[in-house]
């Protein structure tokens, strides 16, 4: 089965619908040994099922592995069915069990090999963005700028405010901006590598004003203490108004 999960709500609203018009769409089969697999309607199937259905029509289509797991993706893709991680597994398991190219992949699907690869891509990412876009917490875009937090702890943090608020990627990518400006400003204090602007030729170390958005020479900044959740809410409100 290609997908990892099934939305049971849209299986119910596919019942009611089914039950008031019948099944205008067959689902399609095909033999493997004495059984059947299902390549095209999972949902439908399962609808059927939801009604109490005992018997449904169907075709059946003699297909090899590769040709039935393109038409699954395929129909998924089209109809939008399926959360973006699935179709990452599966056009993994496409490349990699099957052997199929990406290129070939793509053009078949009616996509472009980019696009076949920032899917896959998506595996990569932590486990915690990997579950959130899965679950359609976040968006594919704001999960991978999360994904460059390599702080375990700041990550989740910030993870947490991005569904909480429902953060567009934008705003996200403003707080990765200023977490990784942040984390080399502590890395260059913690290595002595700050000190009074231009001695002996040291290079002046400019940072923009989280406030205003200009440029500074960082002597001149004012940094205060502040918990990780203020600074992550204030960002969010900045953002918000549009400074």
């Amino acid at each position: 089965r290609i997908r990892e999960s099934i939305d049971q709500g849209g299986v119910q609203e596919l019942a009611s619908s089914i039950r008031e018009v019948g099944l205008i769409n067959p689902i399609t089969l095909k033999r493997v040994k004495k059984r059947f697999e299902i390549i095209a309607g999972d949902r439908r199937f399962l609808a059927c099922k939801m009604l109490g259905f005992k018997q449904i029509e169907a075709n059946i289509k003699e297909k090899t592995e590769e040709e039935s797991e393109e038409i699954k993706l395929a129909e998924n893709i089209i109809r939008e069915d399926l959360n973006p991680i699935d179709i990452a597994n599966a056009l993994l398991y496409m490349e990699n069990k099957l052997k199929i190219t990406a290129e070939k992949i793509a053009r078949r699907q009616g996509k472009t090999k980019n696009w076949v690869e920032r899917k896959i891509a998506l595996l990569k990412l932590p486990v915690d963005c990997i579950n959130s876009i899965k679950e359609r917490l976040i968006s594919e875009k704001v999960g991978i700028e999360l994904g460059k937090v390599e702080d375990t702890i700041e990550r989740k943090r910030l993870l947490s405010y991005a569904i909480a608020h429902g953060a567009t990627w934008k705003v996200v990518n403003d707080w990765v901006i200023n977490y990784k400006m942040n984390r080399g400003v502590e890395e260059q204090i913690k290595n002595k590598e700050l000190g009074q602007a231009e001695i002996k030729g040291q290079t002046v170390v400019k940072v923009k004003c989280m406030l205003c958005g200009k440029e500074g020479d960082i002597t001149e900044m004012k940094y205060e203490p502040c918990h990780k959740e203020c600074y992550a809410e204030l960002m969010y409100e900045i953002q918000k108004r549009g400074k």
